[in-house]
């Protein structure tokens, strides 16, 4: 589709919305990229579908940065042999998923230019090499130097998938490791949407091989991430946002992906720590609340409740306090709980206990009253 021609990977023109590629060959095809900032995917899939359906775009892709995993971002991609018909094409787009969605803004401009780059360069101003490495892609410009590994996900492994994102973003940040989790989805030659799923882990110069690909298998307990090598001729694939493989998924039996709502998290947990209060309160048991997620039961436990796994900040907690209490943890994802579970420097030390997040909703609340202060 958008290899017929030949391209230049550094030279496009920047025009208001719309950031250009035209092509060096008799095939003198013009492509387009825009960009949108979102909260949540799934409100604007069907329309987004509907696009593609009318060849109003040739293909869309989201976004995950797990630098700032709160900020997603759609990229639309716009292909014809005339810049007027790309226009055309935008401005119907634009007009359609505003009327969807007063609040969705295009970025503009410079905006647009640094999100559209910014999982190869920082400073656009820089020269740029790019090379293979072994298996690894090694970006250098004149400031810095990184390298890109490149994993294909096996979706059709994951049995849990409408918490797939979730749980593999928080997976990630908590190796502490950075890069890119990426969906494109374009139309397949039997008129129905197809997905490819990548990962892109960003390494910088001098850190190791982080060996993400064998620690997540491991954790999943199955072949989640596929390692792919990409050659330096097809780094279009990633700065364009398609696929690095050409097996891609059926939309349609993946689509719950994109069903959770992260958003409602949060209250969510402000009700579980509303409920274990309310518990504690009809127990007649006296309590002291720390924090939102902090407490101490008569002066002699401290039950610490956190949304999601933070290892740094509870070590700093049992710093603080232990052993002057017993410590009881939980955690309300369930996830993060099982990671918790893998942290021997947290779950083998004698006087603290980790509780499945149901089993505070269901706690013998007489064991705070056992204990004589």
């Amino acid at each position: 589709m958008v290899k017929r021609g030949k391209f230049k990977l550094l030279s496009y023109v920047v025009e208001d919305y719309l950031i250009y590629y035209k092509s060096q060959s008799k095939y003198e095809k013009v492509v387009a990229f825009a960009i949108i900032e979102l909260k949540s995917f799934n409100p604007l899939i069907s329309i987004l579908i509907d696009f593609s359906k009318k060849n109003l775009i040739q293909y869309f892709a989201f976004q995950l940065d797990l630098f700032e995993t709160n900020k997603k971002i759609l990229i639309l991609n716009f292909q014809d042999s005339k810049k007027e018909q790309i226009i055309k094409a935008f401005n119907i787009v634009q007009q359609r998923l505003v009327e969807f969605d007063n609040q969705i803004q295009f970025l503009k401009k410079e905006f647009l230019e640094t999100r559209f780059l910014s999982p190869i360069l920082e400073d656009i101003d820089s020269k740029v090499s790019i090379i293979n490495k072994g298996e690894s892609i090694l970006i250098t410009n004149d400031k810095n130097v990184k390298l890109l590994d490149f994993f294909k996900i096996n979706l059709e492994l994951v049995k849990n998938k409408n918490s797939f994102i979730y749980n593999f973003l928080t997976l990630v940040n908590n190796f502490k490791r950075s890069g890119y989790l990426i969906f494109n989805f374009k139309l397949g030659f039997d008129n129905d949407i197809k997905t490819n799923i990548y990962f892109v882990e960003i390494r910088k110069k001098n850190e190791e091989n982080s060996k993400i690909q064998k620690k997540i298998n491991k954790f999943f307990n199955f072949d989640l991430l596929e390692r792919k090598d990409v050659k330096i001729k097809d780094f279009f694939n990633f700065l364009w946002r398609l696929g690095i493989s050409n097996e891609n998924l059926p939309l349609e039996n993946y689509k719950i992906l994109f069903n959770n709502k992260p958003q409602n998290s949060k209250k969510d947990y402000v009700k579980y720590t509303k409920k274990f209060e309310e518990n504690l309160l009809h127990n007649e048991i006296s309590y002291l609340r720390l924090s939102t997620k902090l407490y101490i039961i008569n002066q002699k436990f401290l039950f610490l409740i956190l949304r999601k796994l933070d290892s740094d900040f509870i070590h700093k907690i049992l710093e603080k306090y232990f052993p002057k209490y017993i410590i009881y943890i939980t955690i309300f994802q369930e996830f993060d709980y099982k990671q918790l579970l893998n942290i021997k420097t947290i779950n083998q030390i004698e006087n603290i206990k980790i509780f499945h997040p149901s089993e505070i909703i269901d706690l013998n609340y007489n064991v705070f009253k056992c204990i004589e202060i």
